[in-house]
């Protein structure tokens, strides 16, 4: 169902990229799908939560801040970390700090009650955000401005742009609403397994898999990008080239019954 809609491929690709950020020697990287209510957000975010898990446990949201959500980092190394809804962030102050946070993958220090230092959590994470508002509008509701290198660590996708929101046309069901819970049924019904799989396939051919990533991530990056020399461009788009190489390695991995070069496209 999910192949003829961009959005979806996409945010699915994501949940299988965390495990590929340390062998390409990658950083770790943030998208966030904005737009209205009802626009099939939170059924992407689902989707790509039920490559490892119960969709409706495994996802976070904003509220957690400071050291919870360091934690929640911390626990999903090596991973995914989807997040819902940034606009019920408890302190959208932090909200600059946490992005940066996120994708460079060191927590705050701490103080144990005996006022010795702990050990700061650190983690390297994939990580999907959903929310009405972009991380540009609330820190400018709230008085700050965004830095490029907060911007390019949280990437929007407009999701307001299309009619059908997160889904490319209507193609399986009647509208899409209905689309949106179909997925969103066969998601809360079985999940999990496309993620021990993926590990299965990493792990038994790893210095294989991680030749074929970094050539692939190499052609990516080249085929996006070449044409603009601008150092900022040059690292979204490597971004999103990561993403592409994992869709489509959990492809040839037999996992998502996609066609091959539909990750990338």
């Amino acid at each position: 169902l999910v192949q003829g809609h961009s959005k979806l491929v996409f945010s699915l690709s994501t949940a299988f990229a965390g495990q590929l950020l340390n062998p390409l020697g990658q950083q770790g990287k943030g998208f966030h799908l904005k737009g209205a209510s009802s626009k099939g957000k939170s059924t992407a975010l689902y989707l790509a939560c039920s490559v490892w898990g119960n969709p409706q446990t495994f996802f976070r949201t904003w509220k957690a801040t400071g050291n919870a959500l360091d934690h929640t980092a911390h626990m999903h190394n090596d991973g995914f970390l989807g997040l819902d809804e940034i606009g019920e962030i408890s302190n959208p102050k932090e909200l600059g700090n946490l992005a940066y946070s996120l994708a460079n993958g060191v927590g705050k220090s701490r103080m144990s009650r005996s006022l010795t230092a702990k050990a700061t959590y650190e983690w390297l994470i994939m990580f999907l955000s959903t929310g009405e508002e972009s991380l540009k509008q609330i820190m400018e509701q709230h008085g700050q401005r965004t830095k490029l290198g907060q911007e390019i660590r949280l990437l929007d996708i407009d999701v307001d742009h299309s009619p059908y929101g997160v889904f490319d046309q209507i193609n399986f069901a009647e509208d899409g609403a209905k689309q949106s819970r179909l997925i969103t049924e066969r998601a809360n019904q079985y999940y999990g397994v496309a993620g021990i799989a993926w590990l299965e396939y990493l792990t038994s051919h790893k210095d294989a898999v991680t030749k074929q990533a970094k050539q692939l991530l190499k052609q990516y990056q080249h085929d996006l990008s070449s044409s603009y020399p601008e150092g900022h461009i040059q690292r979204v788009a490597n971004t999103f080239a990561i993403i592409a190489v994992a869709g489509e390695l959990a492809t040839q991995a037999g996992i998502t019954g996609w066609r091959q070069g539909r990750a990338f496209e």
